[in-house]
């Protein structure tokens, strides 16, 4: 029972901490119900945890490896930039493309 009430304390504590800087990064807009602000509290521990995997996915695979081996001799990167310029393009078609088909406005 210990170990279930120290989850729960843990989750709580950080799902509290990591609502407050999502909350911060999208300043002014804020759950204006309820269910918002517990769906905000329940997902913001494990949306971080994905995030943080798939940016780790995408930083740490074999291309990105291959594209740090190719450009490890100087401090500015063409190929580096490409890179990363690529994924966060990536990112916001898909962005674009799931809020096009919510229908979001």
């Amino acid at each position: 029972m210990e170990r279930v009430l120290t989850f729960v304390a843990l989750y709580l504590g950080l799902s509290t901490v990591l609502a407050l800087v999502l909350l911060a990064g999208v300043f002014p807009h804020h759950p204006k119900t309820v269910v918002g602000w517990v769906l905000l509290f329940a997902l913001a521990l494990p949306l971080t945890l994905l995030g943080e995997f798939v940016g780790e996915f995408f930083w740490r695979n074999r291309i990105a490896r291959a594209v740090a081996a190719r450009s490890s001799g100087g401090s500015l990167s063409v190929l580096r930039l490409g890179y990363a310029f690529a994924v966060m393009l990536f990112f916001f078609a898909l962005a674009f493309g799931v809020h096009s088909w919510l229908g979001v406005e």
